[in-house]
C-alpha cells in the first residue's frame, strides 16, 4: 500500500498460478490525521504479505495487528506476513509534526515548512486575519501555527497547506528567508513512565516540556495529578489506549483541571469518531476541577481505540490536569 487517503483498494494476489482478490479498505482523516486503519478482506482466509511504504519524513512510523507491532526495514518498507482472514485490521499511526525543508535549489538559503506529505504556505489573509478569515475561504481549511526564529526575531506563522492558499486571491508564499529554526522543537517530553502509572494500558505523546509535566504529588487540591502541554497550538498532547470495551454500562471517567491563570480544550475519540469537546477553564470549572462521565455502551464488547486530547486554544498556560482516568462498567 502506497498512499493512505482513505477508500477501497481492489487488489488480487497470485499463488500457485491462481488470482485471489484482495480488497483494502483504508479509514482516516489523512493527512489532517496520521491515525489510519486499514481493513483486509482477501476473499477467503489465506497467508500473504501486505507491504506498507513509510514515508522518508516519516519518523516513528508505527504498525500493529492485533497489538504485534512490525518493524520499519531499511528500505522505508513494512512487510506483513501472516494469515489474513476477512475483516482483520492493521492500525497504524504516523506522527506528523512540523519540520523545515530546504529549497531544492541548493544556491538558495530559503526554506519551506511541511507537515505529512503536505508542504505549508504563509498567505496574506491569513496572517492579516491572524487565523482563518471569516468569509472567503472553505471553513474547513485548516490553519498550523509554528513558532520560528527569522532574522533573530521570535515570530509566529500561521500556515495553510499549499493548496489551500489563495482562496482569497491574496499573496502566498511557501518558501521563506532568514529562517533560523524551529523555536521549542526540542522541548518535548516523554512521560511514558508517567501515564502508565497513573493510568497502566495507557499511552502519551506530543507533551511539550512545560508546565512541569508528569505526575505531581498534589495540584490545586488534589493528589497524585497527571500534568500534560500541547506540543504547539496545532497539535495537542494525545493519550491514547486501545483495548476491548466491558459488556454491561461501560463509561470512561475523567477528572480534568486546569491552571489558575489558563484554560484548554478537552476532545475524545473513539475509534477516531468525536464523542465530546469541551473547554475546561474557570469560566466552566469548579475549584479548577470538572467530572465527566462518557457513555462507551456503543463499544462494548468491542476492541476500540480511545484518544484524549490536551488541545490548546489560543490562550496562556494550557496545561492540561488529570486526577482521574479510568473506564469503569456500573
Amino acid at each position: 500500500l502506497l498512499q493512505y487517503i482513505q477508500g477501497r483498494h481492489a487488489l488480487q494476489y497470485v499463488k500457485d498460478g491462481k488470482r485471489m482478490d484482495v480488497n483494502l479498505h483504508v479509514r482516516g482523516d489523512y493527512p489532517e490525521s496520521g491515525d489510519i486503519e486499514i481493513e483486509v478482506n482477501p476473499e477467503k482466509a489465506m497467508r500473504f504479505p501486505l507491504v506498507l511504504r513509510v514515508p522518508e519524513w516519516a519518523e516513528d512510523f508505527q504498525a500493529s495487528v492485533n497489538g504485534d507491532n512490525y518493524e520499519v526495514s531499511d528500505n522505508r518498507l513494512i512487510e506483513i506476513e501472516r494469515k489474513w482472514s476477512p475483516g482483520d485490521k492493521v492500525k497504524v499511526t504516523i506522527p506528523m509534526p512540523i519540520r523545515m525543508v530546504p529549497d531544492t535549489d541548493a544556491t538558495s538559503k530559503m526554506v519551506a515548512f511541511a507537515r505529512g506529505p503536505q508542504v505549508l504556505a504563509l498567505d496574506d489573509s491569513v496572517k492579516a486575519a491572524d487565523g482563518l478569515p471569516e468569509e472567503g475561504w472553505w471553513d474547513k481549511t485548516v490553519v498550523y501555527t509554528v513558532a520560528v526564529g527569522q532574522w533573530d526575531w521570535k515570530k509566529q506563522f500561521k500556515l495553510v497547506p499549499f493548496a489551500d492558499a489563495g482562496q482569497s486571491k491574496a499573496d502566498y508564499a511557501a518558501l521563506h528567508y532568514g529562517i533560523e529554526g524551529l523555536q521549542g522543537g526540542a522541548r518535548a517530553l516523554d512521560i511514558s513512565e508517567a501515564v502508565e502509572e497513573f493510568a497502566p494500558g495507557w499511552s502519551v505523546r506530543n507533551c511539550l516540556d512545560e508546565g512541569n509535566p508528569g505526575l505531581n504529588a498534589k495540584v490545586r487540591g488534589k493528589k497524585n495529578v497527571l500534568v500534560t502541554h500541547p506540543i504547539n497550538r496545532s497539535i495537542g498532547c494525545e493519550l491514547s489506549t486501545e483495548l476491548e470495551i466491558p459488556k454491561g454500562k461501560p463509561s470512561l471517567r475523567l477528572v480534568v483541571g486546569h491552571h489558575e491563570e489558563g484554560d484548554w480544550t478537552l476532545l475524545i475519540k473513539a475509534n477516531g469518531a468525536m464523542l465530546m469537546e469541551t473547554d475546561i477553564g474557570p469560566g466552566v470549572s469548579k475549584d479548577g476541577w470538572m467530572e465527566f462521565d462518557i457513555d462507551l455502551s456503543m463499544f462494548a464488547g468491542k476492541k476500540t481505540k480511545l484518544t484524549i486530547f490536551n488541545l490548546a486554544n489560543g490562550g496562556p498556560n494550557e496545561a492540561g490536569y488529570w486526577a482521574k482516568i479510568k473506564i469503569d462498567n456500573d
